[in-house]
């Protein structure tokens, strides 16, 4: 499971002279305020403005967007980023989020903060440079030094009960959302039977389906547990976008308005009963070489406790500082349970640049549990600093080795929330 244990402003007329290059034809809508196709360097990318950003400024900060995942000078650079023909990127008012539909099955690989400016309707909010890099929030160090595509962003990671991360042996080892040639490393695209878009009120709905393949095997679609219990497990892969228009506030006073964050969906359904040892919703994030300040910082509203050189216990409402180690040691911080305890509603996790809670120029990430839902709650969230890779993270575990039965007829549920805006 590689991704588990692996402001200034651009002037006006600067913007002008790249305007002409950026839109061309419009795909499609999904019903979004407006949908275009964005030139970057050697393709064009779909995107829909959710967001009321005017179209031009969109385009140009998603090319700066694509092209600080190859370079830390986007601005003079007009480099290839990781973005490619058939991605989706879906912009609000306050992100860009980038949907690796090419290689990934989907998966969000790519966020970038954003806010309104009085002078060009929009920047990004943590900018590292005078040359507009921004670094992506989940690829690990977003410039051309870690062009580890197939790392970055979510990944959803499933192993039976008995199986083991990084195991070759059929069935046996970690399932994802796309295929592999070689043991261990997802390096071949996703398979999808389905790739959608709706719209429901305020949200915006993006599904992906398929199954799951051993990472790998390339073909190997059926999973075996330690009972001799055999399945193919199908996904339903959905996110939620918030347009301008949303005025519900969710979680109350402390975290702002709904529309500032995306709900993540996953539904996983067995082809007939198995037993799970590992589900993990992973998420790669900063890594500790790249030339910013990377996420050290937790906070959140539950007790927690350091594991490796990160020891002690944390209570709610603390900020901990997660420790990097020797190398190749992997310490993170977590709530420590383990099933049937879990988190509860509305509990949240913050991974931040900096000490100071809510700082405008701190980058930040947080997971939070929906108050009311049909989801699964998961045992824990982990903050995880691995020395091996160079990359801190932040996982969903909703159980991780231990064994739980689904029945034939039977699914798993999952949703989280994530927003960037410094919070609470």
């Amino acid at each position: 499971m590689g991704q588990l244990h692996v402001r200034r402003f651009l002037g006006i007329s600067t913007v002008a002279l790249m305007f002409s290059s950026v839109l061309v034809r419009a795909p499609a809508p999904a019903r979004a305020n407006s949908s275009f196709n964005v030139q970057l360097a050697t393709t064009q990318v779909a995107v829909d403005n959710l967001s009321d950003y005017p179209d031009p400024r969109v385009g140009f900060l998603v090319q700066m967007a694509d092209r600080g995942m190859a370079t830390t000078d986007p601005l003079h650079n007009n480099v290839a980023g990781e973005m490619r023909s058939g991605d989706r990127v879906v912009v609000t008012n306050y992100g860009i989020y980038w949907l690796d539909v090419k290689r990934r099955g989907g998966l969000l690989s790519g966020m970038w903060a954003l806010q309104p400016s009085s002078s060009t309707g929009a920047d990004f909010q943590y900018v590292a440079n005078a040359v507009q890099w921004s670094p992506n929030e989940f690829l690990p160090g977003s410039d051309g030094s870690n062009a580890r595509s197939y790392d970055a962003g979510q990944g959803v990671n499933v192993i039976a009960a008995g199986g083991s991360d990084g195991s070759c042996v059929p069935g046996r080892g970690t399932f994802i959302i796309r295929n592999s040639n070689n043991c261990g490393i997802a390096d071949s695209p996703a398979i999808l039977t389905l790739n959608t878009t709706s719209v429901s009120g305020y949200d915006h709905l993006y599904t992906f389906a398929g199954a799951l393949y051993q990472e790998g095997t390339q073909n190997d679609m059926l999973m075996t547990d330690s009972y001799g219990n055999t399945a193919i497990i199908l996904f339903v892969l959905t996110y939620r976008f918030r347009d301008r228009s949303d005025p519900n506030d969710d979680y109350g006073p402390c975290c702002g308005p709904e529309a500032q964050r995306v709900r993540v969906e996953v539904t996983l359904v067995p082809s007939s009963g198995i037993h799970l040892g590992t589900v993990v919703v992973a998420g790669n994030s900063d890594n500790g070489a790249a030339p910013y300040p990377y996420r050290a910082f937790n906070y959140a509203n539950i007790a927690r406790h350091g594991y490796g050189c990160t020891g002690g216990d944390f209570p709610p409402g603390v900020t901990a500082r997660l420790c990097e180690g020797p190398q190749y040691a992997t310490n993170w911080i977590s709530e420590g349970y383990s099933l049937p305890q879990t988190l509860m509603p509305g509990n949240f996790m913050t991974e931040q640049q900096s000490s100071l809670t809510g700082s405008v120029t701190d980058r930040e990430m947080t997971y939070l549990l929906p108050y009311s839902s049909a989801y699964r709650l998961p045992e824990r969230i982990d903050h995880i600093w691995n020395a091996g890779l160079g990359v801190s993270s932040m996982d969903v575990d909703y159980f991780n080795n231990e064994d739980v039965y689904v029945p034939t007829g039977g699914s798993l549920s999952l949703g989280f929330d994530i927003q960037m805006r410094p919070h609470p």
